[in-house]
């Protein structure tokens, strides 16, 4: 203990400043005491000598102090880095007088949420209370919770209004284990729901983030919000959960991000359809035991990324097909594997594209109901006659593009004679793949760009393969016009 003690007041005579040697005296008691009573204590050793410590108490790092001698080498950065990603850490105290320790957390994503005039042994040193952030916006903070956080978080938790799509408020320990949930996310995943605060106030207005779902024994990324009753009709949920969509796509690189929602809370839809988030069937969730039926949403990345041919793209069509094998059987339909996925060693954005064929037109009614069991919801056809656009199902874990086409349909001979002739041509493969990394490269979250900046050299192979310039100037025609509206979800070919 007196190796730490030592340590500790060579430390503070270097970066506290404003202590002066009476000062460190009459804080020897108090600190020997907290290093007796910190429930964990780490020892940092460098060249068989002690140089440092650091104390956790629950998710509050309470001491980390280092010797002079090894200041500036990184050990401080590491223990943190271990305090946050082992210990579940998200909150720090430092003394308003030390702003090196200040810039020190706020390098590793702490920000100050509250101050206080003395420190807790009544001296008048102001205290700073920083928070482990995750995202600011126009207008607010969203930080990790902490168990100190509890006060904020029961207020919603237990406040019928804001629970009503539960059904139920949640008890003491319903909310001390949903906080320890959220710590476990963190420490797992890296997000969880994040509670935010208003900039200008510091105010806790609702908690917003992403959440880790399950449906079906499939794995989605989710995102969710909650506000205080005082906060509703202020657009903090939206100003929020963009940011937050925009964390999921940017920083985790997620391809997708999942909502579920109770069918009677009409602000949350409208929230999540805002959003640019599409409707794609709904679902019984079981919550505490008790079934609860969902509408569930997904949001594709807007992001342009093209990456090397994968081996398992065809096994993920052939799950798409043993998905879908009792509507084909039942319709005596085709599935044909299209777009860039298909071709062996064609580089793509890495999303799957079928072509589920009609061997008759007429099927296209009880075709179209009976998708909607295997979680497909009709989009239209984007100003493309013939070639009719669904959602993704959640069934799958992975992107793909779904269309039902008429066997007499333009764009299916498009896509098919794209695909074959790909196949066959080693150096049309190689030039398309370059072009598509440019592209990617030069409009990374335009994916109409992206197609567009596609559409002449699609336009020559096609010629190539056989197909007259007529259809090919027509198919041109049909994709740029569809662009145009808004509604096309692909270039000529698709958008991979």
């Amino acid at each position: 203990m007196r190796e730490l003690l030592a340590i500790w007041e060579e430390s503070v005579r270097v970066t506290h400043l404003f202590l002066d040697e009476s000062n460190i005296a009459g804080l020897r008691r108090p600190v020997t005491a907290a290093l007796q009573e910190t429930p964990h204590l780490f020892i940092i050793r460098n060249d068989d000598r002690t140089t440092g410590f650091m104390g956790v108490e629950g998710d509050m790092l309470a001491m980390l102090f280092l010797h002079p001698s090894v200041r500036g080498k990184g050990f401080g950065g590491r223990m943190l880095r271990y305090a946050i990603e082992n210990l579940g850490v998200r909150r720090v105290d430092v003394n308003e007088q030390n702003p090196a320790a200040r810039a020190f957390y706020e390098h590793f994503g702490f920000t100050v949420r509250a101050r206080s005039e003395m420190d807790d042994l009544g001296n008048p040193w102001p205290i700073l209370h920083l928070t482990r952030q995750v995202l600011e916006t126009e207008r607010l903070r969203l930080c990790e919770m902490s168990r100190a956080d509890f006060p904020a978080i029961a207020a919603m938790l237990q406040d019928p209004e804001v629970m009503y799509a539960w059904e139920r408020t949640l008890s003491t320990t319903e909310v001390n284990a949903w906080i320890e949930r959220n710590l476990a996310r963190y420490r797992r995943h890296g997000y969880g729901y994040w509670l935010a605060f208003e900039r200008g106030t510091g105010e806790p207005i609702g908690q917003i983030g992403l959440i880790p779902e399950e449906i079906d024994g499939i794995f989605h990324l989710g995102i969710g919000w909650m506000l205080r009753r005082n906060q509703w009709k202020k657009g903090y949920a939206s100003e929020a959960a963009k940011a937050s969509l925009t964390y999921a796509f940017r920083v985790l690189r997620a391809g997708r991000v999942i909502a579920d929602i109770r069918p009677g809370n009409t602000a949350s839809i409208r929230l999540a359809e805002r959003l640019g988030m599409i409707h794609c069937g709904e679902y019984n969730k079981t919550v505490d035991g008790k079934i609860m039926p969902h509408r569930l949403y997904y949001l594709r990345t807007p992001l342009v990324t093209v990456t090397d041919y994968d081996p398992h793209w065809p096994e993920q069509f052939e799950l798409l097909r043993k998905h879908l094998r009792p509507l084909l059987e039942k319709f005596n339909c085709r599935l044909e594997h299209v777009g860039s996925t298909v071709v062996p060693g064609l580089a793509a954005k890495p999303v799957i594209d079928a072509d589920c064929i009609l061997s008759d037109g007429s099927q296209w009614p009880a075709v179209r109901g009976a998708l909607e069991r295997f979680g497909f919801f009709h989009r239209g056809d984007g100003g493309l006659k013939g070639r009719e656009m669904f959602t993704e199902t959640l069934a799958l874990p992975f992107r793909h593009n779904f269309y039902v086409c008429l066997p007499e349909s333009l764009h299916l001979a498009n896509h098919l004679k794209l695909r074959d002739y790909l196949r066959e041509t080693p150096e049309a493969v190689h030039h398309y793949g370059a072009l598509k990394r440019r592209l990617a490269e030069r409009f990374p979250d335009d994916v109409d760009s992206y197609c567009a900046g596609k559409s002449g050299l699609l336009a020559e192979f096609l010629q190539a393969a056989g197909m007259p310039l007529s259809a090919v100037e027509k198919i041109s025609r049909l994709n740029r016009a569809a662009g145009t509206t808004g509604t096309s979800l692909s270039g000529p070919v698709s958008d991979s």
